[in-house]
């Protein structure tokens, strides 16, 4: 069971990753996404993406509930949350570039289902880390230089998105 160890704060400031030879921030290849993730080389599957965690402004439940824009809100625990959405204060935590590739599929369902050959599947997971605020992120497969990196943002962010518009 979880246990904190200290109150939440905001630890963008801690933040020490930065673009090195992992990894690189550059337009995604995904329809309306903004920036991706991109592996700067190869890695193998159930890797650990070095130097790169999503972190940001930590909270508990009621204020994550509280904040208005909740983009680049992650859930690590029922009790914390950390908030990545100022990219000029958690200039660190690469993690927050991550799209979900699967969100462009017309059926976001649990069904099993064979894919086709066009069908876009994410490569990665965030393995969150509570105690330490942040989510490292993680290799499901083989994961080629130069491919965008990708992870599943959860149905419950996909239904808020829905809601707001």
């Amino acid at each position: 069971m979880f246990r904190a160890r200290a109150p939440l704060a905001s630890n963008c400031s801690r933040a020490t990753a930065a673009s090195g030879p992992s990894v690189s921030v550059r337009p995604s290849l995904l329809p309306n996404a903004g920036l991706g993730l991109f592996a700067a080389r190869a890695f193998e599957a159930d890797a650990v993406v070095p130097g790169c965690t999503y972190g940001g402004d930590a909270l508990t439940l009621m204020e994550a509930r509280r904040r208005e824009d909740k983009a680049y809100l992650m859930a690590l625990h029922f009790n914390v949350h950390v908030d990545a959405s100022d990219a000029r204060t958690c200039l660190g935590y690469l993690a927050r570039y991550v799209n979900d590739a699967e969100a462009e599929l017309p059926e976001v369902t649990n069904s099993v289902s064979s894919p086709g050959p066009e069908t876009k599947r994410n490569n990665a997971a965030f393995a969150k880390d509570p105690e330490r605020r942040l989510a490292r992120l993680r290799t499901t497969r083989a994961v080629a230089e130069g491919e965008e990196l990708t992870a599943a943002y959860g149905a419950q962010y996909w239904r808020l998105k829905a809601a707001k518009g």
